[in-house]
């Protein structure tokens, strides 16, 4: 358990989770809360607590915090020592120290070396972006083709309501945060996009091409409802 600038990192399990301390005058005890509209927690403390009754209280809670965790999608950063998935399969973020930044990827494992640790966020969701558009870029363009349609421009975007988008022009844009997804459901996704090359709509024709392109697309889509919010607590 660390603290830092008023952020206290705890490690549980397979992640680690950031802690923001906040002094409170008219606090009474310790208390945690989470904020969904940013995805923290956040710890209030009276004026007199002290390190010693802050550590305390934290190895108290931590069936608490790891519940609200999985339950709220309280947010895990993309620091070293924790794992995200990518298209379905657990990493590891790891450092170590380098005059030039890079970014390795093997199996289980995402290591960034760098010159400080503060850069690995930024190398991870920039990896992250340029990863999921190859495969986007792959796979669409593999759907295209069974389809005999063309497309226009892709793009990855920081979307907050839409997995993906096409327009007129034959332009399709996707959000980058389906890298977080199982590899089916981005796929379905791909194949969702490029259906609407020919069908510009959600009708019976519309998903007769999905199903030809994607044939377990109902379960894929029925994951992305119900565990899509997840992929947002990443980042």
């Amino acid at each position: 358990m660390k603290m830092n600038n008023n952020i206290i990192n705890i490690q549980l399990d397979d992640f680690n989770v950031q802690v923001h301390v906040r002094e409170n005058a008219r606090a009474k005890r310790l208390s945690l809360k989470f904020h969904p509209m940013d995805g923290q927690i956040y710890l209030s403390k009276p004026i007199r607590a002290g390190q010693q009754d802050i550590s305390k209280f934290l190895n108290q809670s931590r069936e608490w915090i790891r519940k609200t965790i999985n339950d709220q999608g309280a947010s895990i950063s993309f620091n070293a020592g924790n794992s995200i998935p990518i298209l379905g399969e657990l990493h590891l973020i790891t450092y170590s120290y380098a005059e030039k930044p890079s970014v390795k990827w093997s199996k289980g494992s995402l290591h960034i070396s760098g010159f400080d640790p503060i850069i690995v966020p930024g190398l991870v969701k920039d990896w992250l972006r340029t990863y999921i558009y190859h495969y986007i870029n792959d796979t669409s363009h593999k759907f295209a083709k069974e389809i005999g349609k063309e497309i226009g421009n892709i793009t990855i975007k920081d979307t907050k309501s839409r997995w993906g988008s096409c327009n007129r022009s034959g332009d399709l844009a996707y959000s980058w945060r389906l890298v977080l997804a199982p590899e089916a459901v981005a796929e379905y996704v791909c194949a969702h996009e490029v259906a609407h090359l020919i069908e510009m709509n959600h009708s019976v024709d519309f998903w007769k091409i999905v199903n030809r392109l994607c044939p377990n697309y109902v379960n894929l889509r029925k994951w992305l409802k119900l565990n899509g919010k997840t992929l947002f607590k990443y980042g």
